[in-house]
């Protein structure tokens, strides 16, 4: 698929992809909440506190980069599924 495919793609279906990650969110809580923690615990090493350092802003543009990489999953996702 070439870029301009994929980004016609999502912005066909993004906004199915968007309300499919807010539902996902309410649905899988537990489950993200479970990652969130192993995240956390696997990247301490790593990382230590440098993330709990940024800005509010810093973590709002963090969070909001993250989110539209969940968006594109799902307009993948639902590409798959019409075209295994």
């Amino acid at each position: 698929m070439t870029r301009d495919e994929q980004l016609r793609l999502i912005q066909r279906d993004a906004p199915l992809a968007l309300n499919r990650v807010a539902a996902m969110i309410a649905t899988y809580s537990d489950d993200i909440l479970q990652q969130t923690m192993s995240r956390v615990d696997a990247g301490y090493d790593l990382y230590g506190t440098d993330g709990w350092r940024k800005t509010p802003h810093e973590l709002d543009q963090d969070t909001i980069e993250e989110l539209a990489d969940a968006v594109a999953y799902q307009v993948m996702r639902r590409h798959r599924q019409r075209h295994p």
